[in-house]
């Protein structure tokens, strides 16, 4: 008995850690990386309409790439692996990990997304309407069941590499180089991302109609995610992010 708590509490010990860890993340993108890029070949063979799969973080962080004369098709994802691979270098700590940590964090990431939906369904209820059908549908409206899959995975991660990756610890930097104490940086950011993240789905070609109960929700989810970055590391708000979405928009699952 002791033997076996002894295990339990070290593979609890060995979990939460490593999860934060960028081999954990890493290993944990790929086949997501891998599942999206696919997906984007795939519906452009078959004739589809790849600004409908192509999320907007998506579509203005390979428009960047473009603009300096390189592929993004090939460079954006290699780029988030490189980072992640150059930051495991950097740690200095070994190149592996328990097998059951990456099945732990999509199992962590479900949960953290029926948690989302339980959020919004709060606020469903303080706002006296239902429209949570309306509030996952960021990224247009792909016809096919493979369409919505696909870009709801890439929504997952291109929104969390732009908003939270890059975009938080940006802002937190910039708040903490002009003298605002860490805690309030570290809030000031979160909040910054996530009002980015919630107006973004308003801007471009694709944009949405406002709707404030929408922009509200995806404030919230957008602190949401922001916390789960800053606690849980990157991958697990990625897969927390892809979850719901797949979880509202493609299975059309609600509480």
């Amino acid at each position: 008995m002791n033997t076996t708590t002894s295990n339990e509490v070290q593979f609890s010990e060995t979990y939460w850690y490593q999860t934060r860890r960028p081999l954990a993340c890493m290993v944990f993108l790929v086949p997501l990386l891998t599942m999206y890029e696919i997906g984007v070949l795939w519906v452009a063979k078959n004739g589809g309409d790849i600004d409908l799969v192509q999320n907007g973080a998506d579509s203005w962080m390979r428009w960047t790439i473009e603009q300096i004369g390189l592929s993004p098709a090939c460079i954006l994802p290699a780029v988030i692996l490189f980072v992640f691979s150059a930051w495991q270098i950097w740690t200095r700590e070994p190149w592996r990990m328990e097998g059951e940590v990456v099945f732990g964090m999509f199992g962590e990431s479900l949960v953290l997304a029926v948690a989302l939906m339980v959020i919004g369904r709060v606020q469903d209820i303080a706002f006296q309407r239902l429209e949570s059908s309306q509030i996952v549908t960021s990224i247009g409206d792909p016809v096919s069941f493979v369409e919505r899959l696909v870009s709801f995975v890439g929504a997952g991660i291109y929104e969390e590499t732009l908003f939270r990756l890059i975009l938080l610890p940006a802002a937190y930097f910039c708040l903490i180089s002009v003298g605002i104490p860490s805690p309030l940086s570290m809030f000031g950011a979160m909040t910054a991302s996530a009002l980015d993240f919630s107006g973004a789905h308003h801007l471009g070609p694709m944009a949405e109609e406002f709707i404030w109960f929408n922009f509200i929700f995806r404030w919230v989810a957008g602190l949401f995610f922001a916390g789960v970055f800053v606690t849980r590391g990157f991958g697990i708000a990625v897969g927390a992010h892809a979850a719901y979405d797949i979880l509202v928009g493609v299975l059309q699952f609600q509480l």
